[in-house]
């Protein structure tokens, strides 16, 4: 019961900040749409010349498949060998380049979702915690906790594919591919889950502070964090289902679909950022009192 009150007075709190904070609605709903659309448009730009090598490199391993057919059938005449030499070094160049285009992307990524979130984030803390932070250090501090959970991200992809290699080269299976996919979609949430909570004291703490509390009070505090996190994706997976029952057109249904789950992001940040208020190095206020100091509301 205890949790269950502390859980509704957290939801309440949070929210009442929230609506009452209509230009904080309004900013963080036009940064995330900003955002959205810098990332379809740079995600469209250079992803159309990675299907393009994507294509040359499909249609090259074709014919050298032909080719090397002919060479097991004893058909090894030396200009076939020459070209399959020159075939290989040309699907050597278009890996080059689909991994540039890859890495522009990712970069690419990187900075604009550093760059808005962190204009999001800094304004939740401050409509959260009325304590205005410096926007350069602060988005300093939330680069830096990217570049980790990046490197994270990039570690599980890393383990994916490696995976993914020897289960489709070993003769007996021990994991099916869709296990691989949803352990590491799962690893990916929970990656997500710390990520979100060092951003909720990115704002109050140090780079180190943040990172810290993000697996300390991560897991000690997950009663209430992970049940945020569960909560908000609950709402986004409902969002999800109406609409899609809705049948609407695509169009339609991207607009219904931000204009109801940007607001809800929003609220998302200051509901974490409301349960991070009462939290230092991972004690909160209440454990706080008592510690040396006398309560002031039992002085008489």
């Amino acid at each position: 019961m205890k949790y269950l009150k502390e859980m509704q007075s957290h939801i309440a709190d949070s929210f009442r900040i929230f609506i009452r904070n209509p230009i904080f609605i309004l900013s963080s709903f036009f940064v995330d749409l900003l955002f959205f659309l810098l990332f379809g448009i740079v995600y469209s730009f250079f992803s159309s010349g990675m299907i393009e090598h994507l294509i040359e490199v499909n249609n090259l391993i074709g014919e050298l498949n032909s080719q090397l057919s002919a060479i097991t059938a004893g058909s090894e005449d030396n200009a076939v060998l020459s070209a399959i030499m020159q075939q290989q070094s040309v699907v050597m160049e278009h890996l080059k380049w689909i991994g540039i285009y890859v890495g522009l992307i990712v970069v690419s990524t990187y900075i604009l979702w550093c760059i808005f979130q962190g204009i999001n984030w800094h304004l939740a803390s401050w409509v959260t915690h009325k304590k205005k932070t410096h926007f350069y250090v602060y988005l300093g501090r939330f680069s830096l906790l990217n570049l980790i959970w990046l490197i994270a991200l990039g570690l599980i992809g890393y383990i994916t594919y490696k995976l993914s290699v020897y289960n489709a080269m070993a003769t007996i299976t021990v994991i099916s591919q869709n296990s691989i996919n949803y352990l590491m979609l799962f690893l990916a949430a929970v990656l997500l889950y710390l990520a979100v909570v060092s951003y909720s004291f990115s704002a109050k703490e140090g780079f180190l502070g943040s990172l810290k509390n993000a697996f300390v009070l991560g897991v000690r505090k997950a009663r209430f964090y992970a049940a945020s996190y569960l909560l908000v994706a609950l709402a986004v997976f409902l969002v999800y289902l109406l609409i899609s029952l809705l049948n609407l057109g695509l169009v339609a249904a991207v607009l219904v679909d931000l204009v109801i789950m940007l607001p809800m992001f929003a609220y998302g940040r200051v509901l974490f950022l409301s349960i991070s208020s009462g939290e230092s190095g991972g004690e909160s206020g209440k454990e706080k009192v008592g510690k040396g100091k006398i309560n002031p509301k039992r002085k008489r």
